[in-house]
């Protein structure tokens, strides 16, 4: 399967399932040309991109997507079975189905370090509720 990963800058704010978010920056996943958020079985997640880097080094089990709200289990989520072939990268997971998705190593990898290089945190962190921001 085709996988292109971007940054997607949210100048002032957005609401997503009632909640509220400011200035911030979203992981968008595109699977063979299609956003993931309009595939069955990704609908309402969000990308956690600190384990989608993960994923991209090593086997495991990652929590590659949750909930708008920041919790998981609130959005239907659980960790991704993620397995390293030598060209292949399985991600095995079960939500409303069983699914199964190969991609090609090269470009996983390519994918993940080149929206790396896209994003800009210092101008728009990742995306947090607005309600979640600690205050200092």
């Amino acid at each position: 399967m085709d996988i292109a990963i971007f940054p997607k800058e949210v100048v002032g704010t957005v609401m997503h399932e009632g909640i509220e978010f400011s200035s911030c920056t979203f992981i968008e996943i595109f699977l063979d040309g299609a956003s993931f958020c309009e595939i069955e079985d990704f609908e309402g997640g969000v990308v956690v991109w600190d384990e989608l880097k993960k994923s991209a080094v090593d086997s495991g089990k990652y929590l590659i997507f949750t909930c708008y709200c920041g919790i998981p289990e609130d959005g239907g989520w659980d960790f991704i079975n993620v397995t390293h072939l030598d060209n292949e990268i399985i991600w095995e997971f079960d939500r409303v189905s069983c699914r199964k998705i190969v991609f090609n190593k090269a470009d996983y990898i390519s994918q993940i370090n080149d929206c790396g290089a896209l994003l800009r945190l210092e101008s728009y962190p990742l995306a947090m509720p607005v309600s979640r921001i600690p205050y200092y």
